[in-house]
């Protein structure tokens, strides 16, 4: 027997989390549309703060307040920038191990 999947729509609500920089909610979303290489924006209005991205045609507002949430969630940046930390670490360690393996100059 075949089968197929279907989709339902539900209504969800999204919590915007307040910009990082002015601690306002007052945010607008916007996808400009373009069928090829589109932008979408989060603007915060109290302070300026603007996020462009990269996002697909019919992204809709909530796919943009994703993207907004996670780059004004704090643990998560803090999360992000410790991997940073952690991956030039060990690149940095590497560079020693690499230069103690040089021959001394003379």
């Amino acid at each position: 027997m075949n089968t197929i999947t279907i989709y339902k729509t539900k209504e969800e609500q999204l919590r915007i989390l307040p910009c990082i920089k002015c601690g306002s909610d007052d945010i607008e979303f916007t996808n400009h549309g373009y069928t090829t290489f589109n932008r979408g924006t989060a603007w915060c209005k109290g302070c300026g703060r603007k996020l462009n991205f990269s996002i697909n045609w019919d992204a809709h507002d909530y796919d943009i307040a994703l993207i907004w949430n996670r780059e004004n969630d704090l643990q998560t940046l803090k999360t992000r920038y410790q991997n940073q930390i952690n991956e030039l670490n060990d690149q940095i360690n590497e560079i020693d191990r690499l230069m103690k393996e040089l021959p001394e100059e003379k």
